[in-house]
């Protein structure tokens, strides 16, 4: 799910607070609704009082997200301060490891996430295999259609919570600014020719995604002759690789992983692209 806007690449990574299809949950109170479908697709004033006491009840919230640094544990922080009694256990793993660990808990027919914050192909997997619980929540009236995936009778199986932005990073001990590209075609550049990296994770599938829509198969064919170096990991797998030097420059680079580390004295500096 990729828009350009303000000449970076922005990724629309999801969250969803949708409960795995698990079979009951336990509630303190035996009042109708009960199963789990019922109580997502629930719309009484007492609601968000039922789930409140159902999740006191169980007394945590186990949640996966593929947030990286410090923000998913803020968030932690704040829904506990929010529901006292209820804590929240989290696992926070790339999104490959997110997607790794649900098919196999789904082999193994016991799911334990309660929540799940991670990009779109993990979502639509889980969708496509009917391992979502579509709900409804007030808080979804006031996001626009085209930031939540509407399910049948008026539910949904996620929203949009966070957008990031992808860029180039590149390690500044190493590359020259000169050599440093503001946009698409600037990657051709002779200088950069074997120190290009990618990742081949969905952040780097959605960066080559935007150069075939904005600058066509040819171009990313031309851009294969640089000698592009392609590495099996996350967007902040790669952010590490270029501050410590072993990749040069990488157009599959998070903004705010970059600047974080930059703030902390590492050697890396992040430009947006132009199409």
């Amino acid at each position: 799910m990729n828009a350009i806007r303000s000449k970076t690449t922005k990724f629309l990574t999801i969250f969803f607070l949708v409960l795995l299809q698990l079979e009951t949950i336990g509630w303190a109170q035996a009042q109708k609704p009960t199963a789990l479908a019922e109580l997502a697709a629930y719309t009484g004033l007492d609601r968000e009082q039922r789930l409140i006491a159902g999740a006191k009840a169980e007394g945590k919230v186990v949640w996966y997200t593929s947030l990286a640094g410090s923000s998913y544990k803020e968030l932690a922080k704040g829904f506990e301060a929010k529901y006292p009694g209820v804590r929240i256990e989290p696992y926070r793993g790339t999104s490959v490891d997110l997607m790794t660990r649900i098919i196999a808990e789904a082999e193994a027919k016991h799911f334990l996430a309660d929540a799940i914050e991670t990009t779109l192909p993990v979502l639509r997997y889980m969708r496509e295999n009917k391992m979502l619980t579509p709900y409804v929540s007030p808080s979804l009236a006031k996001y626009p259609s085209n930031a939540k995936e509407k399910a049948d009778r008026g539910l949904f199986y996620w929203a949009i919570d966070r957008e990031t932005y992808m860029g180039v990073g590149y390690n500044a001990n190493m590359i020259p600014a000169s050599a440093v590209p503001k946009n698409y075609a600037d990657l051709m550049k002779p200088e950069l020719k074997g120190k290009i990296a990618f990742a081949t994770s969905d952040t780097g599938t959605r960066t080559i995604g935007s150069m075939l829509k904005h600058k066509g198969e040819e171009f990313v064919k031309k851009l294969k002759a640089q000698d592009i170096i392609l590495h099996s990991v996350s967007g902040r797998a790669m952010a590490d690789m270029v501050i410590s030097g072993e990749v040069g420059i990488s157009p599959t680079i998070f903004r705010d992983h970059a600047m974080e580390s930059k703030s902390k004295g590492a050697p890396i500096d992040w430009v947006p692209m132009e199409v």
